[in-house]
């Protein structure tokens, strides 16, 4: 219960600080909160697609690091892989670069759609021009014309007999396989970091496989693949609230 001061301090002078007029500050409201629940909605879509295209770029990147070819090349010589002599080199080459080139047409696929229903939602004026809407499609437009100008390189390298074989079909279903083993070795490395305290690392790659995770599980169209990878999301969702719960890391980002 509230109780009233004892009575020779109710009249009590007042603490120095406390004398003349105190001026009340109000705090600043972020400009997103002053719009219509139409705009935060387009807004978490257009922002998730934007982490999830980075994470997606950052796997094709990951594919073309000279860590990731050695690794593929030591596998072949094990005996995993038919080819031997020289043919070895340019399949493994090929290959990898085709791994690359479908994972940044995937992500043109994804940014495309992206700035597409931007553009429609403006116009309808379901989304308004802010600040943080100018940011996210500078990053967004940023990204696209990245990818595009990589897959031209990668393109050329390839020759025209590769690219013909990539329909839009085999670049997701390819791009999709090639992710979800990628949200599956993050999660694997993440628990590494858990178990050896290294809660910044481990929370980004636990991040970055929930990311992944939570667009497969939106795309599937089989029942089983899909309660399969709301399950693997969900246990991701756990580790990131524990995380944030016994380390005190709050990252820029929120789980959603």
């Amino acid at each position: 219960l509230l109780t009233s001061p004892p009575y020779n301090l109710m009249f009590a002078q007042s603490p120095p600080n406390m004398e003349g007029p105190v001026a009340f500050v109000a705090p600043g409201l972020a400009e997103e909160t002053l719009m219509g629940n139409n705009h935060n909605e387009i807004m978490a879509k257009l922002s998730f697609v934007n982490d999830l295209a980075d994470c997606v770029m950052e796997l094709a990147m990951a594919k073309g690091a000279p860590l990731n070819t050695l690794s593929e090349s030591v596998n072949w010589k094990q005996g995993e892989g038919p080819l031997q002599g020289d043919q070895m080199p340019k399949f493994i080459e090929a290959r990898r670069l085709l791994e690359q080139l479908v994972l940044y047409v995937r992500s043109l696929q994804l940014l495309s759609s992206s700035l597409q229903l931007a553009r429609r939602e403006i116009k309808d004026e379901r989304l308004q021009i802010s600040n943080a809407l100018k940011t996210l499609l500078k990053q967004m437009n940023e990204r696209y014309h990245r990818c595009v100008s990589v897959c031209k390189h990668i393109q050329q390298r390839l020759g025209i007999t590769m690219q013909n074989a990539l329909t839009p079909q085999v670049v997701i279903a390819t791009a999709d396989k090639l992710i979800y083993n990628y949200a599956i070795e993050m999660c694997q490395t993440a628990a590494l970091d858990e178990l050896f305290g290294n809660p910044q690392e481990c929370f980004k790659r636990y991040n970055t496989a929930h990311i992944l995770l939570h667009s497969l599980s939106q795309q599937a169209r089989n029942s089983n693949d899909k309660q399969l990878l709301d399950k693997y999301k969900d246990a991701v969702e756990r580790r990131l609230s524990h995380i944030q719960a016994t380390q005190n890391y709050y990252p820029q980002y929120e789980i959603s």
